[in-house]
């Protein structure tokens, strides 16, 4: 072979290396980077709301009715979100043993939680402080200052 062509062998070689290395990487991003970031920001969220709504699950006679209703909502709509997104992330068994994502057990526990403290907004019963830990333990969240 001449050295003309090694070189452009070389180049050519190097250039579709670099093109399945990318697609290989963006591939891997898309499908294990993103979905492990999506349930760690619905996490981030839950905690936002359980801080935003501590004056009505903890004073739920003081609280007004709208303010209620859109708490158990966003409460409800996020403990759907959490069960639906171990669905989303492949080999979540093995992401949640290397304890890069929560246990599979945990997110359904905290997803559940999340759901009855949505009921008792709904039915105005007071909230245990138990159960927020019950929400907050399983996934990781540090607990707040006035639980």
């Amino acid at each position: 072979m001449s050295d003309a062509f090694q070189i452009v062998l070389t180049a050519c070689l190097t250039v579709i290396s670099g093109v399945v290395v990318f697609a290989l990487g963006h591939f891997s991003v898309s499908l294990f980077v993103e979905p492990i970031h999506k349930l760690r920001s619905l996490i981030n969220d839950i905690d936002d709301s359980l801080n935003y709504f501590s004056d009505v699950y903890l004073n739920i006679r003081y609280s007004q009715e709208s303010r209620r209703e859109e708490a158990a909502s966003r409460f409800k709509y996020q403990a759907s979100q959490l069960k639906s997104m171990n669905n989303f992330i492949p080999w979540y068994c093995i992401w949640g043993f290397l304890g890069i994502v929560p246990r599979r057990i945990d997110i359904l526990k905290g997803s559940s939680k999340l759901a009855v403290l949505a009921n008792n907004i709904v039915s105005s019963h007071e909230t245990d402080v138990g159960l927020l830990k019950d929400i907050r333990g399983p996934l990781g969240i540090k607990p707040n200052i006035y639980e």
